[in-house]
């Protein structure tokens, strides 16, 4: 089985191409992939499917998100890097929304079609963006927040700078706490925008490098770096240890 390992400001992913699935169960496959002592190691699953082009995403967990942000910027790169796209700029079909992408160097562009904030109770402040859930909280420090696990949302702790930066830390549903969070940013940047603390292109901070969030256009542009490719015997994925055959490209 063939795969490649991406990443984006850190936050980083293993891309398969539908055809290598096999009719494996995607969830146990997700997990066995993206450990990081058994496996590849990432912090989700990227399956790219084609005709129509279509980003399907798996957390480190094996449970399925309808979006994800860094992901989606790899998935771009990803099917330039390999033809499955002829221009720069092409529309990706994800979960009911469709994404557009525009790859610039080494950066990209995706828009975000839907943000929004609905729920009632305990969810009465969750960000929505493409259906991927948010609690974003303002602290004052990073040193406030506790490393804590939640099954049903992303939490993002957001430090307000100036009017055009502020900076999250974001512990990842399925996956932990993680180096980037691209929906998470947007998520960010948009509560602090609706605050009016923040306006215009905003540039959000994260552990492993930074992304800009235009709240108006609702665009996030950031990296999206390939790293290696590698090939998996097929006996390796009944083992609990993956042996694999890796390419690196060089520098």
């Amino acid at each position: 089985m063939k795969c490649t390992k991406m990443e984006g400001c850190g936050n980083d992913f293993i891309l398969i191409d539908e055809k290598e699935i096999n009719n494996r169960e995607i969830a146990e496959l997700a997990k066995k992939l993206c450990n990081r002592h058994y496996g590849i190691g990432a912090d989700g699953l990227i399956v790219v499917k084609q005709n129509p082009l279509e980003f399907i995403y798996y957390n480190s967990d094996g449970s399925r998100s309808p979006f994800c942000g860094n992901g989606m910027r790899c998935f771009a790169k990803y099917c330039r890097m390999n033809q499955i796209v002829e221009t720069d700029e092409f529309a990706v079909i994800c979960s009911k929304w469709k994404v557009h992408c525009e790859i610039k160097n080494n950066e990209v562009t995706v828009t975000i079609p839907e943000i929004s904030m609905k729920g009632s109770g305990c969810e009465s402040e969750m960000i929505y963006v493409c259906g991927s859930k948010h609690k974003v909280i303002e602290v004052n420090n990073f040193h406030e927040f506790e490393n804590t696990q939640n099954n049903d949302y992303n939490l993002n702790f957001v430090k307000w700078i100036n009017e055009h930066e502020i900076s999250i830390k974001t512990i990842e549903r399925g996956a932990g706490l993680t180096l980037a969070c691209g929906s998470g940013s947007v998520a960010s940047a948009w509560k602090m925008n609706s605050e009016k603390k923040t306006k215009g292109k905003i540039v959000v901070h994260n552990l492993g490098g930074d992304v800009i969030v235009d709240v108006k256009s609702k665009t996030m542009t950031g990296p999206a770096n390939f790293i290696f490719m590698c090939e998996i015997n097929e006996n390796a994925l009944k083992c609990n240890v993956i042996k694999l055959k890796v390419e690196i490209e060089k520098q």
